[in-house]
């Protein structure tokens, strides 16, 4: 049977991310229906795999002028590979997807995992007098391509009332993908106390916050370790994140301008014994799932997190960490009592954070747009 061309699209995202290729990608190629072409941002060593192909477009710096040029690559990939089925996992490739619709009938899911549009207003990655004008363009692209766009994916359940326009689309949410641990109760030990932050280090994710709080913390506790993973897209926070970590022997960093690849990652969390989630409860945040806490919860971590009652609501159940201040003085000596005192994962944690049934859900979806061609 010959299989059937999708392409998995965006421009900042690495090309083994850990959405579009761990989850998308290798959910589709299971069904072995489909030959699948993810384009995204260079990766080193990206290795060869069946029946997916690997297409760097971009491999500069976020804001470098090259990036107004990806668009058009893209769309150079698309008429070769000829895709029947269009997964687009940033704004920026919409109006050239429903360009080339036009042109070229398939079908076209925007994955939506960000509300761009409330980032940008809140998160404080553009200067306050960019951020109206970016705010309108975003939501200018989404409204111009809406009529291409033949499904949304939406990444987090909040999104079906924050993007009530977003419409016919399918909750497909970010959880683990991999085997869950089976369930260990444990309690931590003021000796063996190794934190540690990964992913995207920003302002609206309160990295320095939690270096100060961690830092605070070594002074009672010396025997406590911090280690830092990720991707800084900005140069002067990352300089920040260093200026805090000189000096300080129990903190080790990789501070990376790239995206930091997955396995990466993954193996500082199987070093860790504690995670933290440092995040600014910002309107654009507050409601939202984070991946790494359905990391930490799959792995049998505890995590330390700011305090958010939807988080709160989670982490209790098993229970699975404590909820803190980051930005507060002097609050470490209680919170790492409380981590010492709590006993973990009294209650197992099972499929509720598997990704099995999103991935049942993406592939069902996935044939029922294709039938239609």
């Amino acid at each position: 049977m010959k299989k059937r061309n999708i392409a998995i699209c965006s421009v900042l995202k690495p090309l083994r991310d850990s959405r579009g290729f761990y989850k998308l990608a290798i959910s589709l190629r299971e069904t072995n229906k489909y030959r699948i072409n993810i384009i995204g941002f260079l990766e080193k060593n990206t290795p060869k795999e069946e029946n997916i192909e690997f297409t760097e477009i971009f491999s500069q710096h976020r804001l470098h002028p090259s990036r107004l040029l990806a668009p058009w690559k893209v769309l150079q990939q698309w008429r070769k590979f000829k895709p029947e089925l269009i997964i687009i996992s940033t704004w920026e490739l919409l109006i050239i997807a429903r360009i080339y619709k036009r042109f070229q009938p398939c079908k076209i899911i925007y994955d939506v995992q960000e509300n761009y549009s409330l980032n940008i207003k809140y998160n404080k990655s553009l200067p306050s007098p960019l951020r109206k004008l970016a705010q309108w363009w975003v939501q200018s692209v989404e409204k111009f391509s809406k009529p291409s766009i033949d499904h949304y994916l939406l990444a987090e359940a909040c999104y079906l009332e924050e993007l009530a326009h977003f419409r016919p689309a399918t909750l497909i949410e970010n959880k683990y993908n991999g085997a869950i641990k089976p369930g260990e109760r444990k309690k931590l030990r003021q000796e063996n106390l190794h934190f540690l932050i990964s992913g995207t280090l920003s302002p609206a994710y309160g990295t320095t916050d939690a270096i100060r709080w961690f830092v605070d913390l070594v002074k009672d506790y010396p025997q406590a370790k911090l280690s830092i993973i990720g991707h800084s897209p900005l140069a002067s926070y990352s300089l920040e994140i260093e200026e805090l970590c000189r000096g300080q022997s129990e903190i080790t960093s990789h501070i990376s301008p790239l995206p930091v690849p997955k396995a990466s990652i993954e193996q500082a969390i199987l070093r860790a014994n504690v995670l933290l989630l440092p995040y600014h409860i910002y309107p654009s945040i507050a409601a939202k799932i984070p991946t790494k806490l359905y990391e930490a919860l799959a792995n049998n971590k505890p995590v330390v997190l700011s305090k958010n009652p939807v988080w709160e609501n989670i982490i209790d159940a098993y229970p699975a960490g404590i909820a803190v201040d980051f930005s507060s003085k002097n609050t470490h000596k209680a919170s790492i009592e409380k981590l010492l005192s709590t006993r973990f994962f009294d209650h197992p944690v099972g499929s509720e954070v598997s990704w099995d049934s999103e991935g049942k859900k993406l592939i069902s979806l996935v044939e029922k747009l294709l039938s239609n061609r």
